[in-house]
């Protein structure tokens, strides 16, 4: 279904991103977000086949009913749990969504209760596995709705990851807790948002899910986020547009100071930019190291959105006193087409960095760009008037940075344009002695022959 905010044309190809309940491709930074297996509520390993399964186990997963009763029949143990993870024939059947096994192995006095290594019941994997009619089989059996796995998760949790909406609609009618929070902090509809499942989204927000509830960070979430932080990092513009219209905060923060915009555009997901741009999400906000949607998306070499954040009014300059600038961090990603389009737009190219880091705080464009041998960086740069012989805060200046990589080519256009070969740091370091320091003899040759001493 497309909404209402989708109204920019995007020029270059977007990201295929999710799409209801499709997942799309995403980043490898944005998969270090996914919830772990353990909070996912079942074994990583248990819809393959393990070399201690037993024959009930195998049959049960495959569904091959005429094989359990036989096994059964001739005594096999229906609790029997695998060494490696726990397992029984009942969690392999329901996840598997084999009802027949299921109900069999029931019948026969299969335990309900049971559990794996992640402390998860056959109501975890009927949960995982999708089908609704398993999940009341397991309910019948007076399975609570609300038991939690040794990762804290719950059967809710589980459907709502795996995008199961009529499982997730059971589980809502017996009870299913719809804010309960794993230790990190992850609810049924963060898990549900980060995967794009749009129709779980809805039945979640419906039974009254806060749409503003943060994760928080732990070993499986690298970073705090809201559900829609989440949907807007792995690109799932539908549920970013319907969390919008439920009253999403488009400018809600992390305690970073992280935005779903500044997410998305870290990423590259230009879909999910003009959502939240058509939905007024603020582009100059700053995260708490000064970072902005346009810097971040600068830094990252993406181009297509930081034409849609200048088109949508971002400073291509901070205001004064800003720790850095999108002309910075796309000289410092190496990133010459987003350079050349930032100084098109009026980036200040003498603007200084701010940083803890007592070499890097104060530095330049011109000097990242000749602490990395980018020359066509440099001579653009050069070329709008940048300082030659600014000086970060311990002094350093680009000459020093590109004799200390020893860049012999960007001395030389350094050279020609002024550049002290003389300068010295706070410290009294010159470009020459870095350059004789990092072993650079090309670089301090062509130091000594002009004049540097």
């Amino acid at each position: 279904m497309r909404h209402r905010f989708y109204v920019l044309a995007i020029s270059a190809p977007l990201i295929a991103g999710c799409s209801g309940s499709a997942r799309g491709d995403r980043s490898p930074a944005s998969e270090q977000s996914r919830v772990s297996e353990s909070l996912r509520g079942s074994s990583p390993t248990a819809v393959k086949r393990q070399a201690d399964e037993t024959e009930l186990m195998i049959a049960s997963r495959e569904g091959d009913i005429a094989r359990v009763k036989q096994l059964l029949d001739g005594g096999a143990d229906v609790d029997a749990q695998t060494p490696s993870t726990g397992e029984t024939a009942l969690m392999l059947g329901a996840e598997a969504a084999r009802r027949e096994v299921v109900e069999l192995l029931l019948e026969r006095g299969a335990d309900a209760q049971a559990r794996n290594m992640h402390g998860s019941t056959a109501l975890f994997s009927a949960a995982k596995g999708g089908d609704a009619a398993i999940v009341k089989l397991l309910l019948d059996e007076g399975l609570d709705t609300n038991t939690k796995s040794s990762g804290g998760a719950t059967p809710l949790v589980t459907a709502s990851w795996e995008g199961h909406v009529e499982v997730v609609r059971s589980l809502l009618e017996k009870g299913a807790d719809v804010e309960v929070r794993t230790p990190g902090g992850i609810t049924a509809l963060l898990s549900a948002a980060g995967e794009g499942h749009l129709d779980v989204v809805k039945v979640l927000l419906d039974r009254g899910a806060q749409v503003e509830v943060l994760s928080t960070p732990n070993s499986a979430y690298v970073a705090e986020q809201t559900p829609l932080i989440a949907a807007a990092g792995h690109n799932c513009a539908d549920v970013v547009g319907f969390l919008l219209t439920r009253g999403a905060n488009v400018d809600g923060k992390t305690r970073a100071g992280e935005t779903a915009l500044m997410r998305a555009a870290k990423l590259g997901f230009a879909k999910t930019v003009v959502v939240l741009l058509e939905n007024k999400a603020d582009v100059n906000a700053e995260r708490i190291d000064g970072q902005t949607a346009l810097t971040i998306a600068a830094g990252s070499g993406h181009l297509e959105v930081v034409k849609l954040l200048l088109s949508r009014g971002a400073s291509v300059n901070p205001p004064a006193g800003g720790k850095t600038s999108a002309l910075i961090e796309a000289t410092m990603g190496s990133h010459t087409d987003i350079v050349k389009l930032l100084l098109a737009s009026g980036a200040d190219v003498n603007l200084k960095r701010q940083s803890d880091s007592n070499t890097s705080s104060g530095a330049t464009a011109l000097m990242f760009s000749a602490e990395r041998g980018k020359q066509e960086i440099a001579d653009l740069l050069l070329e709008k008037g940048a300082d030659v012989n600014a000086k970060s805060v311990s002094g350093i200046t680009a000459m020093m940075w590109g004799a200390q990589r020893g860049h012999t080519a960007i001395l030389r256009r350094l050279l020609a344009k002024g550049a002290d070969v003389n300068a010295r740091t706070n410290d009294g370091q010159t470009a020459l002695s870095m350059a004789e320091q990092s072993r650079h003899p090309e670089s301090a040759k062509f130091l000594r022959e002009n004049g540097a001493q």
